[in-house]
């Protein structure tokens, strides 16, 4: 085993952390990712296979499911019983991009918030820096996201939509949104060992706030009540504003985005601190 791992094979508690800071926390984050980055790597690899291993149909679920989860939409809005509003783009690349958007937030929540439930056995067992399985969790949420990014960016081709030096900036425009995703899946990662109801409750919400949010919908929509509640949704500039630069629409709002993105690295670095502050009594809860 490597010696540097070894040196570093301590035993921390929630005053130790305490004692270090965020910044002792932040430090101790890149030195973890740099001694254990095999164990990561492994970890990352063992995760993508498996993911599909069981499916008769394989990786091709990658193609499949996003396209699976817009055909209702798409439907109800031929049928017209679903008005979108003005989506600048045809509707299919419209929803299909969106979705992948929203899916890319929920997967970061809802894989880190699992991520201690889920290896539970191997963190009692094994002695290893516990953030490891959070990132783990962020790159596999990045790599289920390419496929149906490069499918949404081929179906807008496909309808003609031309992209502009502006779309380079979709993905570092996403930036905020994996901030708030990686935060809430820390503070819940731990909230989902101490209180299992609240958890369900929170996931439920989730649910309900991607209606909340255009993602099935532009947000010119004619319900003033929608309009109020987009209006003081965050999430909806953080979806709405990378959304155009990526469509070669217009930019709007980008100083509630600037302060929204600032108070998303805020929530990151709170996030960061509960996190390492709790897991070790977690853990502790975790082998009663």
């Amino acid at each position: 085993m490597n010696k540097k791992i070894l040196m570093r094979r301590n035993v921390y508690t929630s005053k130790s952390y305490q004692e270090k800071g965020l910044i002792g926390n932040l430090k101790e984050i890149y030195f973890d990712l740099k001694l254990y980055r095999h164990l990561l790597y492994s970890l990352v690899k063992l995760s993508i296979t498996q993911q599909y291993k069981k499916s008769l149909l394989g990786y091709t679920w990658i193609i499949i499911s996003p396209l699976l989860s817009v055909v209702i939409w798409v439907i109800l809005q031929i049928s017209g019983l679903f008005d979108p509003g003005d989506t600048q783009v045809p509707y299919l690349a419209f929803v299909l991009l969106s979705n992948s958007i929203w899916a890319f937030f929920i997967s970061f929540y809802k894989g880190i918030s699992e991520s201690l439930t889920a290896k539970g056995g191997e963190i009692i067992q094994n002695n290893f820096p516990k953030i490891i399985i959070v990132v783990e969790r962020i790159i596999i949420s990045f790599f289920d996201f390419m496929i149906p990014l490069i499918l949404s960016i081929l179906v807008l081709m496909f309808f003609g939509v031309e992209f502009t030096w502006s779309s380079l900036l979709f993905l570092p425009a996403l930036l905020p949104l994996i901030a708030i995703g990686i935060s809430l899946g820390l503070l819940f990662s731990v909230i989902k060992v101490i209180a299992v109801d609240f958890n369900l409750i929170f996931n439920n919400f989730m649910d309900v706030l991607k209606y909340l949010t255009p993602v099935v919908y532009s947000t010119a929509v004619a319900s003033d009540l929608i309009l109020t509640i987009i209006k003081w949704n965050p999430l909806t500039y953080l979806i709405d504003f990378p959304r155009n630069l990526l469509l070669g629409g217009g930019i709007e709002n980008w100083d509630i985005y600037l302060w929204i993105s600032l108070g998303s690295l805020f929530l990151l670095l709170l996030a960061i601190r509960f996190y390492y502050l709790a897991t070790p009594w977690v853990i502790e809860k975790m082998t009663l």
